[in-house]
């Protein structure tokens, strides 16, 4: 939870500042019934939320999540709640840049999710805050999704270029100094997307991926953002990846450089969802 809400100016220290943001989701939020569970809903403003939900054995969990206006179109193919994961009431499986028909575009099975109506290269997996508000929704199905990413680690970087060549700097550190450099050492573009479902092995067909993934993104828009509640300033940014545009929120303590538009953000990430076709109204 921490990595989250720190990442949206709530400053988590310990066991006392947790119980204080749950005391304020608790106090300030509204109710909000969906067919298989009941939510609190704190929004202060900014794009801000936390949502919280309480299951039968009065275990409290809290989520976090930032609202932006990014969308990237995708085929949804599969969702599962998840009441063990600490960061997520739910995560959905999704195809960027999708292909409607199997075979032709995923080649390993371990990269194959859904019942083969939709596929891509490579799947992703996000988590949402609010599951059971998308109860109703069937896959697959194509929709649009927004996506935050919250960095582990963030680096900033003016240019593209400057991006390449600290890659490059990088290979140099790890040859060997009789290795030849290699000719095409396929560095990440500006704009590019791994996520942790390319690198993961599927133990059965129940397993997923965690919603992570390792992307470096052009910087299109970007801003300083207060949170309303503890006066925290934080890094917001609208940026194009590979597999399409997203939201960004990062702690300065996380942020190595700066965020400017036109320039790179990498890093490592959590993602964070949202179907706005399928929020109901509040």
């Amino acid at each position: 939870m921490g990595l989250l809400v720190e990442n949206i100016g709530f400053p988590i220290g310990g066991p006392f500042s947790y119980m204080k943001l749950q005391h304020q989701v608790m106090s300030y939020g509204n109710l909000i019934y969906t067919p298989e569970a009941l939510y609190m809903w704190y929004s202060p403003g900014e794009g801000i939320e936390i949502w919280a939900r309480q299951f039968e054995n009065n275990k409290n969990e809290l989520y976090a999540h930032f609202v932006g206006d990014s969308r990237i179109r995708v085929a949804l193919v599969e969702k599962r709640p998840c009441e063990e994961c600490s960061l997520a009431d739910g995560l959905f499986v999704a195809y960027f840049k999708h292909k409607e028909g199997e075979g032709l575009e995923t080649v390993h099975e371990r990269l194959r999710y859904g019942d083969g109506t939709y596929t891509g290269v490579i799947p992703f997996v996000f988590s949402v805050p609010n599951y059971n508000w998308y109860s109703e929704v069937e896959m697959p199905i194509v929709t649009d999704i927004q996506i935050t990413a919250f960095p582990f680690k963030l680096t900033g970087y003016e240019t593209e270029d400057d991006w390449i060549e600290y890659q490059l700097e990088e290979d140099r550190k790890a040859r060997a100094p009789d290795e030849q450099e290699d000719p095409d050492p396929g560095f990440y573009a500006g704009a590019s997307f791994i996520p942790h479902a390319a690198l993961y092995e599927k133990k059965s067909p129940e397993d997923f991926p965690s919603p992570t993934a390792i992307l470096s993104g052009i910087v299109l828009e970007t801003a300083i953002i207060t949170n309303p509640v503890t006066g925290q300033d934080f890094s917001w940014a609208k940026i194009e990846t590979a597999a399409g545009d997203m939201d960004l929120v990062v702690n300065p303590d996380l942020l190595d450089g700066y965020l400017v538009e036109g320039g790179v953000a990498a890093g490592n990430c959590y993602l964070s969802g949202r179907l706005p076709e399928f929020a109901p109204d509040i």
